[in-house]
């Protein structure tokens, strides 16, 4: 009798194993066959500032772009609000995650290969443009199973992991405590990242930001905060002048209106309180 019980309990545990392996796999077909570009463009608020995103889908791109979510970080307990375009909604943020989202439910679905669309944004938050995340993703339809059989999970079903990824600029808060010689290495780092972005085009261009930000950091060290104002006063000039603060850059200026964003009101930031 307790042989047949164990022979039993063996084949009733091979059975549940055969049948696990034989349960087809739960795999979200991949949701990022977009080629997407999220450009930016920054101006002062009355309580902070108005972020601007014009999104392509560019050439090429096997699938519509359907979904679209820019990282924006609270300051101050503020709230994130976003603005939409034409055909587009508002999703807010995606879970616990710092990703707000834009969905389009309009036919033909999403912009197509080469296509592009303004209007999404962040209004008035508060903090100071950053360098930040964004997503894109298409849509797919979930898979399914017949009742009873969902599994728990599914491969792919993260769409933070799952999405088209890139940078872009958005809300952050400043670092704290304000240091200033902390920040200024912070803003000397914000120049090394647009030029490896991309956002400052041209090494002349890149060298000469860099050499105002270390003679300002030199002063600084040294106890001389008026000087390194002004050595910072010669930075934002420069700057301003070699910088876009639209989509559109006329003159083909070397920086872009991201590298603006980042570097002009960080900058701004840290004159004011030297």
């Amino acid at each position: 009798m307790l042989r047949d019980s164990a022979l039993a309990v063996s084949l009733l545990l091979a059975t549940v194993t055969t049948a696990a392996a034989q349960q087809p796999p739960c795999v979200f077909p991949r949701r990022d066959q977009v080629n997407a570009r999220a450009l930016a463009s920054v101006t002062s608020s009355p309580d902070g500032h108005d972020y601007h995103y014009l999104l392509e889908n560019q050439q090429p791109a096997a699938q519509a772009l359907v979904k679209f979510a820019v990282q924006a970080f609270n300051s101050g307990g503020t709230a994130i609000i976003q603005t939409s375009p034409p055909d587009w909604e508002v999703g807010g943020r995606i879970g616990n995650s710092t990703f707000y989202v834009w969905d389009t439910f309009g036919e033909p679905r999403g912009l197509a290969t080469g296509s592009s669309a303004m209007g999404f944004g962040f209004t008035n938050a508060a903090g100071l443009p950053g360098i930040v995340r964004f997503l894109a993703w298409n849509h797919v339809e979930s898979p399914s199973f017949p009742r009873g059989e969902a599994p728990d999970s599914c491969e792919g079903s993260d769409i933070i992991q799952n999405s088209f990824k890139g940078t872009t600029v958005g809300p952050k808060p400043p670092p704290q405590p304000f240091v200033p010689l902390e920040f200024l290495n912070y803003l000397i780092t914000l120049v090394h990242d647009s030029r490896q972005l991309g956002w400052i085009k041209v090494d002349g261009v890149h060298q000469s930001l860099l050499a105002k930000l270390i003679a300002a950091k030199r002063k600084l060290e040294a106890g001389d905060t008026q000087v390194a104002k002004d050595n910072v006063n010669a930075f934002l000039n420069a700057v301003r002048a070699t910088s876009c603060q639209e989509f559109s850059c006329p003159g083909n200026k070397p920086e872009t209106s991201e590298a603006y964003a980042l570097l002009s009101f960080n900058g701004q930031f840290l004159w004011e309180r030297l």
